[in-house]
């Protein structure tokens, strides 16, 4: 089984940054189709088979970071 990780998304709402430097919610579309991508030239080979998220998911856990987060 080969599992993929990410950690600390830290994701703030848009137009916000999170430490003040980096806006995150626009770090991880890229990283989920990366990890969704079928014949993309920097799609995972082999694919993993899970996706684990830990650590924070938002940066301060506020409701509106997680609806950031939740959006497609």
């Amino acid at each position: 089984m080969l599992i993929a990780q990410i950690t600390d998304l830290h994701i703030r709402c848009p137009g916000e940054r999170a430490y003040g430097v980096v806006e995150t919610h626009r770090l991880l579309p890229p990283v989920v189709a990366a990890l969704n991508a079928l014949n993309a030239l920097n799609a995972l080979d082999p694919r993993p088979d899970v996706v684990l998220i830990t650590g924070d998911a938002t940066d301060l856990g506020h409701p509106q970071e997680y609806a950031a987060l939740a959006e497609p």
